[in-house]
């Protein structure tokens, strides 16, 4: 898998926190749409969900939805804001829609941290 990386125009990147690839399932629900695929990578503050969700159009920038993460036996739930499109698919982007966290329970606030802790430490292995 490609790495993702998006960089501001002075080559540095733009994120809150560090990005990590993370190979989960997701379940996204906008209005009455469901759309469900893998997770590219994540962020303490949010998420690229690749997959058919790129078919939104690029009015659904700001959109609110439901977004339910699964991996390791565990699920992650959470309110999640459709912040980037891209419904091109290239070598270095695929097909999907970048998604920020902005509800969150302190409960899975914890799991997320957990989970990200676990694979940064897997890649270090």
């Amino acid at each position: 898998m490609n790495k993702i990386i998006t960089l501001h125009p002075t080559g540095q990147e733009r994120r809150r926190s560090i990005r990590i690839e993370f190979n989960a399932g997701y379940r996204f629900t906008v209005g009455d749409e469901a759309f469900v695929g893998n997770l590219c990578n994540i962020t303490e503050h949010g998420a690229f969900l690749a997959g058919n969700i790129a078919d939104i159009a690029g009015s659904a920038i700001s959109s609110i939805g439901e977004l339910h993460i699964t991996t390791d036996n565990k699920a992650l739930f959470c309110k999640a804001q459709i912040v980037y499109v891209n419904n091109t698919i290239d070598d270095v982007f695929p097909s999907g829609v970048g998604v920020m966290f902005v509800d969150f329970a302190d409960s899975q606030k914890l799991l997320l941290a957990e989970l990200i802790d676990c694979y940064q430490k897997a890649e270090k292995a």
